[in-house]
């Protein structure tokens, strides 16, 4: 790149989340049409993400909320919390962590 006459290299690391929503009317005959653009256009980015964000985990698996967002020690650490403070496992809704 030529800047003021310098020859520069330029190296650009985007880093950014992206949640990937759809809305339509619940009068709507065709609801699987929005959710399969959103599934496919999020296949489609998949390979080039590094992670995920765990607050836009609603419908993903526990086993990509485990891998993609926590590294093993970061959930061994989760997973004790977890089993001191809700052993019973009340509070499991959206990305939840399983106690032992």
């Amino acid at each position: 790149m030529l800047l003021g006459g310098l020859n520069l290299g330029l190296a650009v690391v985007i880093n950014a989340g992206i949640d990937i929503t759809a809305g339509w009317l619940p009068d709507d005959p065709e609801p699987e049409r929005h959710i399969g653009w959103v599934r496919d256009f999020f296949t489609a980015l998949e390979p080039h993400s590094v992670g995920v964000y765990v607050n836009f985990t609603s419908d993903d698996t526990s086993s990509r909320v485990r891998t993609g967002a926590y590294s093993s020690e970061q959930w061994d650490r989760l997973v004790a919390i977890k089993t001191r403070y809700d052993p019973a496992n009340v509070f499991r809704h959206n990305a939840n962590i399983p106690p032992t």
